[in-house]
């Protein structure tokens, strides 16, 4: 039984006031990346996300099985990136060139600068895939907004959206940048007493304690 993920953008946060952790439920008709099954709750685990100043914050991610072909996936909101610490929007800065005010080292950031160089080809490659698939067409990319350059100019939260677009469709990622297995230390847990909700910008969070990284 091998784990996976599925990438969430519309999600509900509440903060659990007894275990001091965010609980995550993604609100979107979230389906099997391999088969396209219907995924079931089995289960959760704690994930850790540091915010640009260091700031730890731990969610509780639901974990879910596709029935059909036997997966489970761990359903991680976008603002989260995939084995790293940092947040996506973190990261993002950095790679846009800004990142002065990020309390990541100096090596993590020329790290994720030149692990992100190194796998821009591929991730150029995987776009094309999935844009080959939903056209249901072999031609070559040619469209300037389908390229990941494309999709930076045209989308604001462009590497969760990127990140999103890839799992979903199935691809296992190995490429150097943000997928190299152990640096994310889950764990497998249950879910506590719920917290207060308030609602905000369409999406559900803590009233004082809404993470900002």
């Amino acid at each position: 039984m091998t784990n996976h993920m599925v990438i969430v953008s519309s999600f509900k946060i509440r903060y659990n006031t007894y275990k001091k952790y965010y609980e995550v439920r993604g609100t979107e008709d979230t389906r099997c990346p391999y088969c396209g099954g219907l995924l079931e709750y089995r289960n959760s685990r704690t994930r850790e996300r540091l915010n640009k100043l260091r700031k730890k914050t731990v969610y509780l991610l639901r974990r879910l099985w596709c029935a059909c072909c036997r997966h489970l996936h761990t359903e991680i909101p976008d603002i989260i990136q995939p084995y790293r610490h940092f947040g996506s929007s973190v990261i993002q800065e950095v790679l846009d060139g800004g990142g002065e005010t990020c309390a990541a080292d100096d090596s993590t950031i020329r790290r994720w600068r030149s692990d992100f160089a190194g796998s821009k080809p591929d991730i150029e490659q995987r776009l094309k895939s999935v844009y080959a698939r939903e056209t249901d067409s072999h031609a070559p990319l040619t469209t300037e907004t389908r390229t990941l350059d494309g999709i930076k100019r045209t989308h604001l939260k462009w590497l969760s959206f990127v990140m999103k677009l890839l799992i979903c469709h199935g691809h296992r990622l190995c490429t150097r940048f943000a997928f190299c297995p152990g640096l994310a230390v889950d764990k497998v847990t249950d879910i506590g007493k719920p917290g207060k909700l308030m609602e905000k910008g369409g999406r559900v969070y803590d009233e004082t304690k809404e993470d900002t990284g």
